[in-house]
């Protein structure tokens, strides 16, 4: 499905024990990565018109 209009992307906050890890990653090495899953739906409907999987890495 297309994004024909406005559009809303949503992405949900990481499993609470998947966060701790990544704090705890970053606390020990100043470096962390996490993998997060987002989709875009056009405003008004709940079909997935775009699925992305993107790594965020931080670092000092």
């Amino acid at each position: 499905m297309p994004v024909t209009g406005d559009a809303n992307a949503i992405c949900q906050a990481p499993d609470p024990v998947i966060w701790k890890k990544f704090l705890t990653t970053f606390q020990r090495y100043s470096r962390a990565r996490l993998t997060l899953h987002t989709r875009v739906v056009n405003e008004g409907r709940d079909e997935d018109a775009v699925r992305f999987v993107g790594q965020y890495v931080l670092h000092r």
